[in-house]
């Protein structure tokens, strides 16, 4: 898998961005305090050698690569967005067009589900969904001998 355009993007300016400060400051020390790295000295703490900042030619040849990608993904992007006016659109395999014969040509009269009592109480007849409780069961009356 190829890293996009705007993590190599990232990757040159993160490696460019803090030396090219650097370099104009003399380069800072950095000190290792345990784990940690900081520009600060700190007891216990030893300096670090970096790396040195890029000369003029690798940071000409970093915007190089990318202004290159930038351009491979932008005509990448109008390849893909060509294609997809050019597609058709895929139908659905296995639905006939008209109903099955067979099955009736009168459509039914009869509700799909009964209303109750509670429900056309409520407003079941505006569309809104009613929600119920199950009622409580009754208890057995003892049977007599």
């Amino acid at each position: 898998m190829m890293p996009s355009f705007r993590s190599i993007a990232l990757i040159a300016l993160l490696a460019v961005g803090p030396h090219t400060a650097a370099s104009a400051a003399g380069g800072p020390t950095v000190y290792r305090c345990g784990n940690a790295y900081q520009a600060e000295p700190c007891a216990g703490g030893s300096a670090v050698a970096t790396d040195p900042a890029p000369s003029a030619d690798q940071v000409a040849a970093a915007k190089d690569v990318a202004a290159r990608d930038r351009q491979l993904g932008d005509a990448l992007a109008r390849d893909r967005a060509e294609r997809e006016a050019q597609a058709t659109p895929s139908q659905a395999i296995g639905i006939a067009a008209t109903p099955n014969a067979g099955h009736g040509d009168k459509p039914s009269t009869r509700k799909s589900a009964k209303t109750s009592k509670k429900a056309r109480k409520a407003g079941a007849d505006s569309g809104d969904f009613v929600a119920f409780a199950p009622a409580k069961k009754k208890k057995a009356a003892p049977a007599a001998h």
